[in-house]
C-alpha cells in the first residue's frame, strides 16, 4: 500500500531518471493508482516550504499546479539538482 500520495509519481521520477514527473490530472494520477481520494487544492497548491508534503521535501522536489486539462486540475513534479536548504541553515525544517 502506498502511503504517500505522492510516492508512486517519486518512484516513476527514479525509475525513469527524471528530474520531471509530466503535467497529469491529479484525480485521475490519483486513480490510476488506487490511492484514496485527495483535496486536489490542498495537495498541490503549496505557497510555502511548510506546506510541501514531507516526501517531496526530502526529495528536494517541488508540485507544481498548471491549471485545468479539461479531465482537471494538472500537477506536475520538479527535483532540484543542488540542495536549496542546507542542513545547518536557519531556514532548515526539521
Amino acid at each position: 500500500m502506498k502511503t504517500n500520495v505522492f510516492q508512486p509519481a517519486v518512484e516513476w521520477m527514479k525509475e525513469n531518471k527524471s528530474n520531471l514527473f509530466p503535467p497529469v490530472s491529479f484525480q485521475d494520477y490519483l486513480k490510476k493508482n488506487e490511492l484514496p481520494i485527495a483535496n486536489t487544492a490542498a495537495s498541490i497548491s503549496v505557497d510555502s516550504i511548510e506546506k510541501l508534503n514531507p516526501l517531496l521535501r526530502f526529495e528536494q522536489t517541488m508540485v507544481f499546479r498548471l491549471g485545468d486539462s479539461g479531465t482537471g486540475t494538472q500537477f506536475a513534479l520538479f527535483r532540484l539538482q543542488l540542495q536549496l536548504i542546507r542542513p545547518h541553515s536557519p531556514f532548515h525544517l526539521s
